[in-house]
């Protein structure tokens, strides 16, 4: 949870919602921008927040979200901190919602960030052998949960909750940016 109170006369922010991602999160996306109205001139920082497990295409989302107007985009996944991940969940004003992203506009604001990664590589080289949309189904020919677990040094990762830092190896020659 994060709350940050802004006082200005040059300042203006406006939040959205919407529901049933899943179903079509392009057009989910589309409307967010849509129901956040047209981007004023000058800079405007946009945060959205979404529910993961529903194993939504956030390209899709963001695509869409792009398409109505907002194409940077800062924030990420509702998170559920331990135990089984069964439901994440997205507050605006006094809704509290599963299966949808909020959508936070501040007009008048610049985002100042910068790229880092934080880690460095371990030496341990596997391959996505398969992935649909932005979700990765096998790691060398087998699940991608079955290999998450094995990483992880977990039964089932149903019952722990972890984050392993994925990588992805440019070609060689590639700039580091």
């Amino acid at each position: 949870l994060a709350i940050a109170v802004v006082r200005s006369h040059g300042v203006t922010a406006r939040a959205a919602v919407v529901e049933e991602i899943s179903a079509d999160p392009s057009r989910a996306g589309l409307e967010l921008g849509e129901l956040l109205g047209p981007a004023p001139d000058g800079p405007t920082a946009t945060f959205v927040w979404y529910d993961p497990l529903t194993g939504v295409n956030i390209s899709a989302l963001l695509d869409g979200l792009a398409r109505g107007g907002y194409p940077a985009v800062f924030g990420g996944g509702a998170g559920q901190p331990f135990g089984p991940r069964i439901r994440t969940f997205q507050y605006c004003g006094d809704r509290v919602l599963s299966n949808s992203a909020v959508a936070l506009a501040i007009h008048g604001l610049e985002a100042v960030y910068d790229m880092t990664h934080g880690t460095e590589p371990t030496g341990l080289e596997l391959t996505v052998t398969r992935s649909r949309d932005n979700v990765i189904e096998q790691i060398d020919d087998q699940p991608a949960l079955d290999v998450c677990c094995e990483q992880l040094g977990f039964e089932g990762i149903d019952r722990q909750s972890s984050n392993w830092a994925l990588g992805i190896k440019p070609p060689d020659g590639t700039a580091y940016e």
